[in-house]
């Protein structure tokens, strides 16, 4: 009842909280003394309020009462910024935030920092910063994927539309067939009844258990796997650092959202590739993924009948050795990481150590660390440190896929005192740098790539990369990936 209680009077403050802010003006700080500040400030207020009340009022209470608290956090920020170059860009900042572009906001608070007006002053405004960021890398994102997607794919199409060849692919749950684009009906799938027989309906294979539907998932296709990548010559240190962190991002996404692969090898690992650009890494093959709303990452293992996923060499030792019983469990927390950190072998040029035709292979169910091959030399030591950690049998001393994600991406793209040094760097630093990074993506982005691929200094798949990483920044995380550099600065970890 207490809490029922809290809740109501949470739920009735925050709607006088809401009326309140919907009669009050954006106030106009000592910077703005001049007359034509003042009219642009009186026109975005009377602006604000006509929006505010045809359009906040027409969503769900508590969606709204976050909104409100939305954007009285920015209106505090904003009346704080004391820089007289900021006037314009402040005013831009306050009109565009409610329409969806947090552009200008980023780049007030980033001159803010950089020129030490203490506009930021709190953990918890801090970290609604960050939060700002992962929600316009998210919309950021979107737009992207939306871009990707052709045109003629819209709500009407369907496999009729589809010419399917010949089957290019097969896993133990699908099947995978090359097809383009065409006008008349589909015609019947090659090797139906000798790829998947069972699975067909018992109208077209009598013997078959399939419902009287198929499913089909249509994708790009992209033009090559990894596994196929990796052996071609000429693939440099940088490219291959780059493939790894995207393998982690994928990862790091895939964990925060309660999915575990349980597949992870190269080949369900494809590339795409463009010109003067690094390659853009996808995963793919999800038909031995879990996501169970109920236990999340942890499942009940009561029964030695219950699957424990797909390429037996890469499966992680919790989840291998794990027994069934009443109480048992698996644990996939940081089972697809550990795939990863086998994986980074075959990515940074070497044999995947775990695989049965490599001489003196190892089992991921008695290996010890130290019998983990050494990586080629060439490999930044970080890199290296970072996938013994990965690799370590007891998953509760590996680095959390998040954790080791931001490893990497501080590696490519934060300032080098943060990695050489033992220089800890303040949360307003830390903050103005993903500020830099915000505000570059945004500004730049995918619009302006230019006919050779390229995006001014990044390329199209390292702005990818970093939006990645935007889109579940926090401080407190990235803080401890750089603990752990600087542990590690004096020896692997």
């Amino acid at each position: 009842m207490s809490f029922r209680l809290l809740t109501t009077r949470l739920y009735k403050h925050g709607r006088l909280l809401v009326q309140n802010y919907l009669k009050r003006d954006i106030h106009v700080s000592n910077v703005w003394t001049g007359p034509t500040e003042s009219t642009k400030v009186n026109k975005i207020n009377e602006t604000l309020r006509h929006d505010l009340r045809i359009n906040d009022f027409r969503n769900n209470s508590f969606l709204r009462f976050g909104n409100q608290a939305r954007r009285l956090f920015i209106d505090n920020v904003l009346n704080r910024v004391t820089n007289p170059y900021s006037v314009d860009l402040r005013l831009q900042a306050t009109k565009k935030l409610l329409y969806g572009d947090s552009t200008p906001f980023f780049a007030l608070v980033g001159v803010s920092l950089a020129s030490g007006d203490g506009v930021l002053t709190k953990n918890d405004e801090l970290e609604a910063v960050c939060w700002e960021i992962r929600h316009a890398m998210s919309n950021f994102q979107q737009k992207v994927g939306e871009k990707d997607i052709e045109s003629r794919l819209d709500e009407e199409f369907g496999i009729e539309n589809l010419n399917i060849g010949k089957p290019i692919a097969k896993g133990c749950s699908a099947v995978v067939y090359a097809a383009s684009l065409r006008e008349s009906t589909v015609p019947d799938l090659s090797m139906s009844a000798t790829l998947y027989p069972m699975a067909l309906p018992q109208r077209l294979n009598p013997q078959g258990y399939g419902r009287n539907m198929s499913l089909f998932l249509l994708m790009k296709r992209y033009h090559i796997n990894l596994k196929d990548y990796l052996r071609q010559p000429g693939v440099d240190m940088r490219t291959r650092i780059l493939l790894f962190a995207q393998l982690l991002e994928a990862v790091a996404h895939l964990n925060r959202h309660g999915v575990s692969h349980r597949d992870i090898k190269s080949d369900n690992i494809l590339i795409e590739l463009r010109p003067n650009m690094p390659p853009t890494l996808v995963l793919t093959d999800f038909g031995c993924c879990i996501a169970d709303k109920r236990h999340g990452l942890r499942i009940p293992y009561t029964s030695d009948e219950i699957d424990k996923g797909g390429n037996v060499a890469l499966m992680a030792p919790e989840i291998i050795e794990q027994l069934p019983g009443t109480f048992a469990m698996l644990n996939y927390t940081k089972a697809d990481l550990w795939a990863c950190g086998a994986i980074a072998y075959e990515i940074f040029g070497s044999n995947n150590p775990f695989y049965s035709d490599v001489n003196s292979a190892l089992k991921n169910t008695t290996y010890e660390e130290d019998m983990l091959p050494a990586m080629d030399q060439n490999v930044p030591r970080l890199i290296q440190c970072l996938v013994q950690n990965i690799l370590q049998r007891n998953p509760s001393k590996r680095l959390s896929p998040d954790i080791a994600a931001n490893v990497v991406q501080l590696f490519l793209w934060s300032p080098s005192s943060w990695l050489r040094d033992r220089y800890v760097p303040s949360s307003n630093e830390i903050l103005q740098w993903l500020l830099s990074l915000t505000t570059k993506i945004l500004c730049e982005g995918p619009l302006r790539v230019t006919p050779d691929g390229t995006m001014g200094r990044r390329t199209y798949t390292e702005y990818l990369l970093i939006a990645s990483f935007l889109t579940r920044v926090r401080l407190e995380r990235i803080k401890r990936a750089l603990d752990w550099i600087h542990n590690v600065n004096a020896g692997c970890s």
